[in-house]
Protein backbone atom coordinates (compact mmCIF):
# COMPACT_ATOMS: atom_id res chain seq x y z
CA UNK A 1 0.00 0.00 0.00
CA UNK A 2 0.83 3.77 -1.09
CA UNK A 3 1.35 6.88 1.32
CA UNK A 4 -1.87 7.59 -0.86
CA UNK A 5 -4.40 4.27 -0.50
CA UNK A 6 -3.72 5.24 3.28
CA UNK A 7 -4.88 8.47 3.31
CA UNK A 8 -7.52 8.24 0.95
CA UNK A 9 -8.22 5.22 3.43
CA UNK A 10 -8.31 7.30 6.18
CA UNK A 11 -9.99 10.28 4.47
CA UNK A 12 -13.00 7.55 3.87
CA UNK A 13 -13.08 6.85 7.49
CA UNK A 14 -13.22 10.43 8.59
CA UNK A 15 -16.27 11.36 6.22
CA UNK A 16 -17.99 7.94 7.60
CA UNK A 17 -17.15 9.29 11.07
CA UNK A 18 -18.48 12.63 10.02
CA UNK A 19 -21.58 11.21 8.87
CA UNK A 20 -22.51 9.45 11.77
CA UNK A 21 -22.09 12.28 14.35
CA UNK A 22 -23.89 14.75 12.28
CA UNK A 23 -26.95 11.89 12.10
CA UNK A 24 -26.22 11.86 15.78
CA UNK A 25 -26.41 16.11 16.50
CA UNK A 26 -29.32 16.15 14.17
CA UNK A 27 -31.53 13.95 16.22
CA UNK A 28 -30.25 15.38 19.57
CA UNK A 29 -31.13 18.89 17.88
CA UNK A 30 -34.59 17.67 16.74
CA UNK A 31 -35.78 15.89 19.96
CA UNK A 32 -34.51 18.80 21.63
CA UNK A 33 -36.36 21.62 19.68
CA UNK A 34 -39.46 19.40 20.26
CA UNK A 35 -42.09 21.45 21.72
CA UNK A 36 -42.70 20.23 25.33
CA UNK A 37 -39.54 18.22 25.29
CA UNK A 38 -37.09 18.46 28.73
CA UNK A 39 -33.90 16.55 29.76
CA UNK A 40 -34.15 14.12 32.64
CA UNK A 41 -32.28 10.80 33.97
CA UNK A 42 -33.88 7.74 34.76
CA UNK A 43 -33.16 5.39 36.54
CA UNK A 44 -32.75 2.05 35.17
CA UNK A 45 -33.67 -1.68 36.27
CA UNK A 46 -29.89 -1.57 36.61
CA UNK A 47 -29.69 1.15 39.29
CA UNK A 48 -27.81 3.12 37.02
CA UNK A 49 -28.95 6.65 35.86
CA UNK A 50 -29.38 6.80 31.91
CA UNK A 51 -29.57 10.73 30.42
CA UNK A 52 -32.88 10.87 28.34
CA UNK A 53 -35.09 13.53 26.56
CA UNK A 54 -38.76 13.38 27.57
CA UNK A 55 -40.84 15.07 25.27
CA UNK A 56 -44.28 15.62 26.89
CA UNK A 57 -47.21 14.58 24.49
CA UNK A 58 -50.57 15.27 24.46
CA UNK A 59 -51.04 12.02 25.59
CA UNK A 60 -47.94 10.36 27.12
CA UNK A 61 -45.01 10.70 28.02
CA UNK A 62 -42.03 9.15 25.33
CA UNK A 63 -38.60 8.87 26.60
CA UNK A 64 -35.76 8.98 24.27
CA UNK A 65 -32.08 8.31 25.00
CA UNK A 66 -29.30 10.50 24.19
CA UNK A 67 -26.98 7.85 23.77
CA UNK A 68 -28.65 5.91 20.73
CA UNK A 69 -29.51 7.10 16.90
CA UNK A 70 -32.68 5.75 17.64
CA UNK A 71 -35.97 7.82 16.11
CA UNK A 72 -38.33 5.54 18.53
CA UNK A 73 -38.81 6.50 22.24
CA UNK A 74 -37.74 3.61 24.83
CA UNK A 75 -40.31 4.23 27.14
CA UNK A 76 -43.68 5.73 26.60
CA UNK A 77 -46.09 6.09 29.41
CA UNK A 78 -49.47 7.20 28.77
CA UNK A 79 -50.47 9.99 30.94
CA UNK A 80 -53.78 8.64 32.19
CA UNK A 81 -51.67 5.81 33.64
CA UNK A 82 -49.12 7.24 35.46
CA UNK A 83 -48.87 8.97 39.39
CA UNK A 84 -46.00 10.53 41.07
CA UNK A 85 -44.17 10.73 43.57
CA UNK A 86 -42.04 13.78 44.61
CA UNK A 87 -38.72 12.62 46.62
CA UNK A 88 -36.81 15.93 48.64
CA UNK A 89 -34.83 18.01 46.50
CA UNK A 90 -30.75 17.64 46.53
CA UNK A 91 -28.50 20.33 45.33
CA UNK A 92 -30.59 21.68 42.95
CA UNK A 93 -31.74 18.21 41.47
CA UNK A 94 -35.15 17.54 41.82
CA UNK A 95 -36.37 13.66 42.04
CA UNK A 96 -39.40 12.43 40.94
CA UNK A 97 -40.94 8.76 41.30
CA UNK A 98 -43.43 7.65 38.19
CA UNK A 99 -45.59 5.21 38.90
CA UNK A 100 -47.52 3.48 35.93
CA UNK A 101 -48.88 -0.06 35.45
CA UNK A 102 -45.64 -2.19 35.05
CA UNK A 103 -43.26 -0.64 37.78
CA UNK A 104 -41.79 2.38 38.75
CA UNK A 105 -39.23 4.53 37.46
CA UNK A 106 -37.40 7.44 39.12
CA UNK A 107 -36.74 10.88 37.06
CA UNK A 108 -34.13 13.52 38.13
CA UNK A 109 -33.87 16.99 36.37
CA UNK A 110 -33.40 20.58 37.31
CA UNK A 111 -36.12 22.28 38.89
CA UNK A 112 -36.85 24.23 35.74
CA UNK A 113 -37.69 20.79 33.82
CA UNK A 114 -39.32 19.07 36.88
CA UNK A 115 -41.39 22.15 37.54
CA UNK A 116 -42.63 21.69 33.34
CA UNK A 117 -43.11 17.70 34.19
CA UNK A 118 -45.07 18.53 37.37
CA UNK A 119 -47.30 20.96 35.69
CA UNK A 120 -47.95 18.78 32.56
CA UNK A 121 -49.11 15.95 34.85
CA UNK A 122 -51.17 17.79 36.87
CA UNK A 123 -53.11 19.43 34.08
CA UNK A 124 -55.88 18.19 31.72
CA UNK A 125 -55.47 16.46 28.11
CA UNK A 126 -56.03 18.85 25.17
CA UNK A 127 -58.85 16.55 24.68
CA UNK A 128 -60.53 17.15 27.60
CA UNK A 129 -60.20 20.96 27.50
CA UNK A 130 -63.56 22.93 26.84
CA UNK A 131 -63.45 24.62 23.16
CA UNK A 132 -65.35 27.53 22.21
CA UNK A 133 -67.69 26.56 19.61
Amino acid sequence: MSAGDILGIVGFLTIIALAFVFVYLFRIRYLLNHEGSIQVSVRGMDGRWHNNIAILGPESLDLYPTHSFSWIPVMQWDRLDMSFEIQRPRGGIRVVTIIVADGSWRLAAGSDEMSALLSWMDSARPSAEPTMA
